[in-house]
């Protein structure tokens, strides 16, 4: 059991990460981590990409059941501006959209012998976002727009054959739409436009990237994972279906579904559980993910995976 300390430490800490909740618009519902920024005397930190534990019965090919997981998180470079000589463009000034990302993805041959980690993906990256409002005219909220541009490493930290490595520069482009579906159908008055917990939202994004280099043990790594991703996302308050694509040099497409909702908090029934695991309004997401295609394990980048998961999800 002392073995495993470690990986249970840093299950923990993926849980106490629920705590502060990643959006959208980047901000953070942590009551500490608001309070610090509206003093401006620290950079901001948050969740950056989706934070989740999610299992298999079938973890590809080459292991029978596996639990992946994800942790990620953000930190501003520089501290927001707050106060009375603090206005939205000094705020929101292009300096201080700098962000250091870090990512990682593992996963957990938890059936086998000792049960190995059988891969595991490190992504540090430096990045420049930019929010901005679109106009849909006279009187209406407006939607969203994103930009951000970075440059971004990803390495398996092995060695050997087994090493896998590369770095790119991306630029990512976002269009977040929320529309009146729900009004059409149910005769509901709301708000159109982009607010956050009221219309349901479209979100359209591409991904692009230039390979700087790779290792010499995936140099031929565009032939599976190719030059861009292109991103769907329906999200409601509580619900959320993302779709994920790419396609690689050599024609071979790749797909990623997450289906998120609201769980029942089961786990809060539970004494002791519910103050270990904090979660926002002491809920959880359930988290539906089925992926096919290539690059999900650094490793095995250029083998086929066809898994379905299961598990919770604590940021997105």
């Amino acid at each position: 059991m002392r073995k495993y300390r470690h990986y249970l430490a840093l299950l923990i800490f993926l849980f106490r990460c629920s705590s502060v909740q990643g959006h959208d618009d980047g901000h953070a519902a942590s009551d500490h981590a608001n309070s610090s920024n509206q003093r401006g005397d620290n950079p901001y930190f948050a969740a950056y990409k989706p934070n989740y534990i999610i299992g298999s019965a079938n973890g590809g090919e080459n292991s029978s059941c596996d639990i992946k997981f994800q942790l990620s998180i953000k930190q501003r470079l520089a501290p927001r501006l707050k106060g009375a000589d603090a206005t939205e463009d000094k705020e929101e000034g292009w300096l201080r959209r700098f962000h250091f990302g870090y990512t990682q993805r593992s996963f957990w041959d938890i059936c086998r012998d000792s049960a190995p980690f059988r891969d595991s993906v490190f992504s540090p990256e430096l990045f420049h976002r930019t929010e901005f409002k679109i106009s849909r005219g006279p009187d209406k909220p407006n939607n969203r727009g994103r930009m951000q541009v970075g440059v971004k490493h990803a390495s398996n930290g092995k060695d050997g054959s087994d090493s896998r490595s590369w770095n790119r520069l991306y630029v990512e482009a976002e269009y977040l739409h929320g529309f009146n579906l729900w009004d059409s159908i149910f005769g509901v008055e709301s708000e159109h436009g982009f607010k956050e917990g009221t219309t349901p939202k479209i979100s359209l994004g591409l991904v692009a990237w230039y390979i700087i280099d790779t290792g010499d043990e995936n140099n031929d790594i565009e032939d599976y994972l190719g030059y861009s991703k292109l991103n769907f996302k329906l999200s409601t308050k509580s619900e959320q279906l993302a779709l994920s694509s790419w396609v690689g040099k050599r024609g071979k497409v790749s797909v990623e579904s997450n289906l998120i909702f609201k769980s029942w908090p089961i786990l809060n029934i539970i004494p002791v559980v519910g103050d270990i695991l904090p979660s926002k309004d002491n809920t959880y997401f359930w988290h539906v993910q089925y992926f096919n295609g290539y690059g999900d394990e650094l490793l095995r980048y250029n083998t086929r995976e066809k898994v379905a998961r299961l598990g919770l999800l604590f940021t997105y």
